[in-house]
């Protein structure tokens, strides 16, 4: 077989696979339960269908601008878990099953209230306050509507720079939203 012909053959057989990947990051919809979110849930899921920000996670708690809430899909490249710093380790990441990816992003809000941060794919989201890790206030179930694989919610408040810290994640990239309730 010649070396064009063996492109074929891996085009040919290696695209299906490829786009069965990406597919796995768009959950099977259910409209009834698509057309019964609430508006800000529809904002995110609209949001994550949309183009992402690139932004590389840090490997530690560094100088960083903080990032605000906004309804806009971020493209956060992760980097091996062994780099990173972890604050607080996930159940999953303390198993050491494979490679997994983590990071860290900076960010504050502009007022005391109710945040969501919306993940496209299985990654850990903590919330550090300092060291502490900030109790999640609402968890929705896995969404069954475009891309969002998890919505977590967390009582923040204006003044306070938190981290955002990703682990456990079995993808080098994660498509995330940051929002306010």
């Amino acid at each position: 077989m010649r070396v064009g012909g063996a492109c074929l053959v891996v085009v040919m057989f290696g695209m299906p696979g490829l786009a069965f990947a990406q597919e796995q990051h768009q959950h099977q919809s259910d409209p009834v339960e698509c057309a019964q979110l609430p508006s800000e849930l529809k904002a995110v899921v609209a949001a994550m269908d949309g183009p992402g920000k690139k932004l590389p996670a840090l490997a530690g708690r560094s100088d960083m601008t903080p990032l605000a809430p906004a309804a806009q899909r971020l493209d956060v490249t992760l980097q091996p878990s062994e780099r990173v710093s972890l604050a607080a380790t996930s159940k999953t990441e303390k198993k050491g099953e494979g490679q997994t990816f983590a990071g860290l992003l900076a960010f504050s809000v502009p007022q005391d209230g109710n945040y969501r941060v919306s993940a496209d794919s299985t990654v850990w989201i903590d919330v550090l306050d300092g060291d502490r890790v900030v109790e999640r206030t609402k968890l929705d179930r896995r969404m069954q509507c475009g891309h969002v694989h998890k919505s977590l919610g967390f009582t923040l408040k204006t003044g306070v720079n938190y981290w955002l810290q990703l682990s456990s994640s079995k993808v080098p990239e994660v498509h995330l939203i940051i929002t306010s309730e």
